[in-house]
């Protein structure tokens, strides 16, 4: 089948107006190319929506594509089907245009948590300082580029993997919740349901089952168990279980981005059981106050803590 005709009947059965023996022409042909049938038929569907937003002249868009063609010039009452034949001509011929316009960049400034839902319905937390490129469809491979830190809650899809790539980490996954880090100070893979491959450039691949862990350590991989409260900042919730006071101000700090400063640090620390969802500092310190006999004072984003005293003194 000619070039021509093949998109001449491709874009009849887009808007629903070919006959029975067309039909039967258009489907054999996309049982031998079903991957750029589904290009096309995304793109169609794009192209739709994007005309609603900016009204086109169909006269003038055909008059440029039936150079193309060799037909002669059509009156300005086109079929539909005429109009759609021009649209995928288009398409066809601005390719480069159309991949640069498929992608889209989300980032995040300091202190500002964004989420994001792709098309397939995953759903991408992404943490402050930190950005993704994705393609707003996709006919493979699901594939993210991730600068910084993000939560990961993947639709499961077996025959459309799900990979980021994240400086020299690779991670790819059918369906699955994760976390990766990746800064110049910390690269790490948390996985949360699921399971999921990961890669860093030429080590063999570790495969992470919930609750499982990887950290890169001078570009080596290494299994490590899920440190308490690492997805607070995605959770909203703080949980200590048994804590030393000097873990959980170290914990307080990343958390609500403050310097605690003590002035007469105990020989013992005091230990805490508790758990802080959705609370400012200033409530949490009441908490510690009323356990701990806490002395503080606050000024700007540093807390001053002049005395402490452990129940069992």
């Amino acid at each position: 089948m000619e070039f021509e005709d093949i998109n001449i009947l491709l874009a009849k059965h887009f808007v629903n107006e070919t006959s029975s023996a067309e039909e039967t022409e258009v489907q054999a042909w996309i049982n031998q190319n079903k991957e750029e049938y589904l290009k096309l038929r995304i793109a169609w569907a794009d192209a739709n929506t994007t005309a609603l937003e900016h009204p086109y002249n169909p006269s003038n868009a055909w008059d440029t594509i039936s150079n193309k063609l060799h037909l002669e010039k059509k009156p300005i009452y086109l079929r539909n089907w005429n109009i759609a034949a021009a649209a995928i001509l288009i398409i066809s011929f601005c390719g480069i245009w159309y991949y640069f316009l498929n992608t889209i960049t989300t980032q995040t400034l300091t202190g500002e948590v964004k989420h994001v839902q792709l098309y397939d319905g995953s759903l991408i937390t992404l943490n402050e300082n930190s950005s993704i490129a994705y393609k707003r469809r996709y006919f493979g491979k699901r594939e993210i580029n991730l600068k910084g830190e993000a939560f990961f809650e993947v639709k499961r899809e077996e025959e459309h993997p799900f990979v980021v790539d994240s400086d020299s980490l690779k991670v790819t996954v059918l369906g699955t919740s994760f976390y990766i880090k990746n800064s110049d100070k910390q690269k790490n893979v948390t996985v949360i349901t699921g399971k999921v491959k990961v890669e860093v450039q030429d080590k063999s691949p570790l495969i992470l089952l919930p609750g499982q862990a990887v950290e890169i350590e001078n570009g080596n991989p290494m299994k490590k168990e899920i440190q308490a409260n690492q997805l607070a900042w995605q959770t909203n919730t703080l949980i200590f279980n048994n804590t030393s006071l000097q873990q959980v101000f170290k914990t307080l700090e990343k958390y609500y981005n403050i310097q605690i400063k003590i002035t007469n640090p105990p020989a013992t620390w005091c230990t805490l059981t508790s758990e802080y969802k959705d609370l400012p500092i200033e409530k949490v310190l009441k908490e510690l106050e009323l356990l701990f006999g806490l002395k503080y004072s606050i000024a700007g984003n540093e807390i001053f803590i002049t005395a402490l005293t452990c129940k069992n003194e």
